[in-house]
């Protein structure tokens, strides 16, 4: 991945204000296109983190790019609950020495469309761990699940009532993951507006 989709002036993960810039969204959906095992190795890797996104580029198995494929920050821990009641399984992420879950993202069944199970989603963080990328490692947890499964997502985009981030914002979000608007399945999926597909995946995660 050595081609030009990023430009001088957007080679920085990040913007001043900490926002991830347009070619951080464009790696993150390379990142999330690529298939499942690739995918869960290199996010199990802990890799020299760069913040130069062209040189990421040339080997993103080699480095971390911040908000793209780093692994869970050290101190926290990811639990799949797998058993819950049918159709519902729960994603959630706690400090190690901690005993509440501080980040739970919650995953149920909808239905079938085309012959593709589908499951809607909604995460939660706890007000005082916002900030820190957290709902962005629950994300992309449960687009890795969803692709075993051979699932797909589908979401509302609505701000909290104290966030700070508009629609426009989240809808960026979301489309980098490789989310889109739900287009002929609306009438299928109801109430929801944004839609991601399962993508192809080889070897399985699931125990």
């Amino acid at each position: 991945m050595t081609g030009g989709w990023y430009g001088e002036s957007a080679r920085h993960a990040l913007s001043a204000k900490g926002i991830p810039t347009a070619a951080t969204r464009i790696a993150r959906g390379y990142h999330t296109a690529r298939p499942l095992q690739d995918r869960l190795d290199d996010e199990a890797r802990v890799e020299p983190y760069v913040e130069d996104i062209a040189l990421w580029a040339q080997n993103p198995d080699k480095y971390d790019l911040k908000g793209v494929d780093d692994p869970v920050p050290e101190g926290y821990e990811v639990n799949r609950d797998l058993s819950l009641d049918e159709g519902r399984v729960e994603i959630s992420i706690k400090e190690k020495d901690g005993e509440v879950w501080v980040g739970v993202l919650d995953l149920r069944y909808i239905g079938k469309v085309d012959d593709v199970e589908y499951y809607s989603f909604v995460t939660n963080v706890d007000k005082d761990y916002r900030g820190r990328g957290l709902s962005r490692y629950l994300l992309r947890n449960m687009i890795n699940l969803a692709d075993d499964m051979g699932a797909g997502l589908v979401g509302i985009i609505a701000p909290g009532a104290a966030s700070i981030v508009d629609e426009k914002i989240l809808a960026s979000y979301y489309a980098s993951f490789g989310f889109g608007n739900t287009g002929r399945i609306r009438e299928s999926v109801g109430e929801f507006d944004i839609v991601r597909p399962p993508q192809p995946k080889e070897g399985s995660w699931i125990e």
